[in-house]
């Protein structure tokens, strides 16, 4: 009877030949009443029969979507166990809130350079923190990967190949393990609790070691984020807090060096042979209460990302003042990004800025990028309140997305000596200071107005900062030499550039305004 009254259900007339066809309108779910490929069929509570509908997935269609994944007669469905999810797809065989995802934890995780579970994305990455690897450190960079074995960037190093250097098991041991402690085998030095109060030199690279690699405390976090005041130091009351000699290459991540007559020396003119480059690489670092923070010579290259250089910006860096000078740069490459100079120079007064010089001729490149000088002092004599020149850069200076703010700025005074910045040197500038000229800059700011609280060393922006500052930057840009300009994806403490981390509508200075 039941079957009598299904075929009645899913006949219908035909043409003139009188033979019968199925309505592909109606189905039910038993063989032969099955609906076409690409639908299914819908039966309602209680009923023998139902309606061919679009299905959702399946053979043709498109997947389903995350927080469904699972295609069950045409249907998404969320998933409830980590088995349904293994038998969908091997790749994602964890289930959570109803999605498949990669893994649950980083015991999940087993390629070597994607051994983290991403706490929010549950899928596996590279490491990007020191922590996310304890006891071992994170490869950040790719410093190391022409070694044998190789170390590659997002890779968790073990413990074996880092030599760890603490007050508490190695009082004195600093300049030892700097001079014959780092090798291939052991590339990494980190640094723990301690103070080193002597001048350190890194003088020839070990054979075989493409670079030191000189790990401290604010590795993982930033001087304006730490809660705890500076573990380590390195000082030297009569000379360089460190020494880095001619050829050598060396990253230095997350370091405090402060309260010296010289904090870094990149001392290029050491004997090394014609054209050797010496690199030094300052990251997520401190540099406070030197007489001269930085020194370089010709032929000295310098990449300073994340770096704060001056007067420690919270309460936990007490100990640490300002800076007399922040830089003296003779014949040098600089690349500075998200980075800041803050109270630098002495009310007798000194410059607290960077003093440019170029006595070799060469004309190196001068990128500063998304970078904030705020609160410089600035001796009558000086040309410049941040930076000043004794030559003129022919276009190889460029200063991009950053803001130039002191509390005031007196008539006729410039943060940036004309012979430094020909026409089209600067775009997307922001400062208190009407002649400071080029496409795209705010010139009419208050510090008041755009910092949080710049008296004490808050310079992240306000939401209510004008529009000029919160979202005039650029993306691109190139010198007046030809050369691109590198145009950092982050700000000072790692927050995605721009809405939503596009590359357009980014904030100026070191710090991306909270949206």
């Amino acid at each position: 009877m039941r079957l009598i009254v299904l075929l009645s259900l899913l006949a219908a007339v035909s043409p003139p030949s009188c033979c019968e066809r199925r309505n592909a309108q109606v189905c039910a779910n038993e063989a032969g009443y099955e609906c076409d490929d690409g639908q299914l069929c819908q039966v309602q509570p209680g009923q023998m029969f139902g309606t061919c509908i679009q299905a959702e997935c399946g053979v043709g269609q498109t997947a389903c979507p995350a927080d469904r994944p699972l295609c069950i007669s045409g249907n998404c469905k969320a998933c409830e166990v980590d088995a349904e999810c293994v038998a969908q797809d091997s790749a994602t065989p964890v289930c959570i809130a109803g999605a498949c995802v990669a893994c649950r934890d980083s015991s999940q995780c087993k390629e070597a350079d994607r051994k983290v579970c991403d706490a929010v994305s549950h899928t596996c990455r590279g490491c990007q923190l020191h922590s996310e690897c304890s006891p071992g450190v994170c490869a950040k960079d790719d410093s190391f990967a022409s070694l044998n074995p190789p170390i590659f960037p997002g890779s968790c190093v073990d413990v074996s190949r880092v030599t760890d250097v603490d007050s508490s098991t190695c009082p004195d041991c600093l300049p030892m393990v700097l001079s014959t402690g780092v090798s291939t085998a052991k590339p990494y030095v980190r640094i723990g609790r301690y103070s080193n109060m002597t001048k350190l030199t890194l003088s020839a690279l070990p054979a075989g070691l493409p670079r030191y690699y000189i790990i401290g405390p604010l590795a993982d976090v930033r001087a304006t984020q730490t809660m705890t005041g500076p573990q380590m130091n390195l000082s030297s009351g009569s000379s360089a807090a460190l020494e880095v000699q001619g050829g050598v290459h060396a990253t230095l991540e997350g370091v405090v060096i402060s309260n010296s007559v010289l904090g870094l020396d990149c001392n290029s003119k050491s004997s090394v042979p014609t054209g050797v480059l010496t690199k030094v690489a300052i990251v997520r670092s401190l540099l406070g209460g030197n007489q001269t923070a930085i020194r370089a010579s010709a032929h000295c290259e310098l990449d300073i990302d994340q770096t704060w250089i001056g007067k420690g910006p919270t309460a936990v860096f007490a100990g640490i003042a300002r800076n007399d000078t922040a830089m003296v740069l003779d014949s040098t490459r600089l690349r500075m990004v998200n980075s800041v100079l803050w109270d630098n120079g002495k009310s007798t007064p000194l410059f607290g800025g960077i003093r440019l010089s170029d006595s070799a001729g060469l004309r190196p490149a001068i990128h500063i990028v998304h970078s904030t000088f705020a609160r410089l002092a600035w001796p009558s004599m000086e040309q410049a309140l941040a930076v000043d020149c004794d030559y003129a850069t022919a276009g190889s200076l460029a200063i991009v997305n950053s803001l130039f703010l002191n509390e005031d700025v007196s008539s006729g005074s410039t943060y940036v000596h004309g012979r430094c910045r020909p026409n089209g040197s600067l775009s997307a500038v922001g400062s208190n200071e009407m002649g400071l000229t080029g496409v795209g800059n705010v010139v009419d700011l208050t510090s008041s107005g755009v910092f949080v609280d710049a008296a004490n060393g808050n310079l992240r922006l306000q939401s209510a900062a004008p529009a000029g500052v919160t979202n005039g930057g650029i993306a691109s840009f190139t010198d007046g030499t030809g050369a691109s300009v590198s145009i950092p994806k982050v700000d000072f403490e790692g927050k995605a550039r721009g809405p939503g981390g596009t590359a357009a509508a980014r904030s100026l200075g070191a710090f991306e305004v909270s949206r």
